[in-house]
């Protein structure tokens, strides 16, 4: 089935960011949801440095940047059509705070970089999909095989995180739970300290997309609590 690669621009909270089906592994249904969970932690705080990890053309870190949420967005993708979108949306909307990454996880990025704020849609399934068979995506979109990827991140964005930082990811209650991703999270030096579902709304499964939040062992900030019960 041969999909319609035509370019698109959709609004990011006043910043258009460039996309097109071939690149959007969701982030176009999730960016404004993202905005209200972060919003949602974190009310009062406007975070300096943050990384849009598995960007794709950049929704979620655009939205935030748009919302006044951050102040400097850096995107990391392993596909270059992109993270050419991802640089585009910067030149054409006259933004200057923006870094782009061509890396597998943090393998490209400066061992000296450092975020006060990860975020990421990332791929949601251990194992093929439902996607491969009735909608024709690319396994890169939704695909992490053993959870290796996720295992790889979370192993190396300690060592790139900042000592009151957050990792904030989005994930999918079809293809995971918290139990998932416990002790990947524990073993890298992290604690989990918020885990709830998200506000978006499937138009008939309900509410599919939860959220993780997790933080430095060591970090000063307040013991674990949970906002919501996540679907297990």
């Amino acid at each position: 089935m041969q999909q319609n690669t035509e370019e698109k621009q959709i609004d990011c909270n006043g910043i258009s960011v460039i996309y097109n089906w071939e690149t959007d592994g969701g982030g176009s249904l999730f960016k404004d949801d993202y905005v209200v969970a972060v919003r949602r932690l974190h009310p009062d705080r406007v975070f300096n440095k943050c990384l849009e990890w598995c960007s794709g053309p950049g929704f979620i870190g655009y939205s935030l940047l748009g919302a006044g949420l951050v102040k400097h967005i850096s995107f990391s993708d392993i596909h270059d059509p992109a993270l050419d979108q991802c640089r585009r949306t910067a030149s054409k909307s006259g933004l200057d705070t923006i870094s782009v990454y061509k890396s597998f996880n943090f393998d490209s990025i400066p061992s000296d970089k450092k975020f006060d704020l990860i975020v990421s849609n990332p791929p949601h399934f251990a194992e093929h999909a439902y996607y491969q068979y009735v909608m024709n995506q690319d396994p890169r979109k939704y695909l992490d095989y053993n959870w290796n990827i996720h295992r790889n991140f979370y192993k190396n964005a300690v060592n790139h995180l900042s000592d009151d930082g957050s990792i904030i990811l989005q994930e999918f209650s079809w293809a995971s739970g918290l139990p998932t991703f416990e002790e990947m999270i524990d073993s890298a030096g992290l604690k989990i300290v918020n885990h709830f579902l998200g506000d978006y709304r499937h138009p008939t499964e309900g509410r599919l997309v939860y959220y993780i939040e997790s933080v430095k062992n060591d970090s000063y900030r307040i013991p674990a609590f949970r906002r919501y019960k996540v679907y297990m």
